[in-house]
């Protein structure tokens, strides 16, 4: 289980069996299926190139830098310990979700 944290380190979800990601609620956020992103209900919102996840619409919402994703404005949006799947599960809920 990967540990999703947000800019402030407080634990606001995690990523579980390598494609499902929920909310510090323990509730479904969203599912991975690298490189598309989609919401609970399976509806895709997103997906990544080069280390950007984009919208379903082809406009950027985040990007990585290390373990760590930010906006498109460079602010800190939160971090992750230590996969490339945790990555793109805190831009989901980082980036697409919040």
């Amino acid at each position: 289980m990967e540990r999703i944290y947000d800019s402030n380190d407080t634990r606001v979800g995690y990523l579980k069996h390598n494609d499902t990601v929920y909310d510090r609620y323990h509730r479904i956020v969203g599912y991975i299926d690298a490189p598309v992103l989609y919401d609970a209900n399976y509806r895709r919102i997103g997906y990544v190139k080069n280390g950007t996840i984009y919208k379903h619409n082809g406009h950027p919402a985040c990007y990585f830098n290390g373990w760590h994703v930010h906006d498109m404005r460079g602010h800190r949006l939160g971090h992750v310990n230590s996969s490339w799947l945790g990555l793109l599960a805190a831009g989901l809920l980082l980036g697409l979700y919040y």
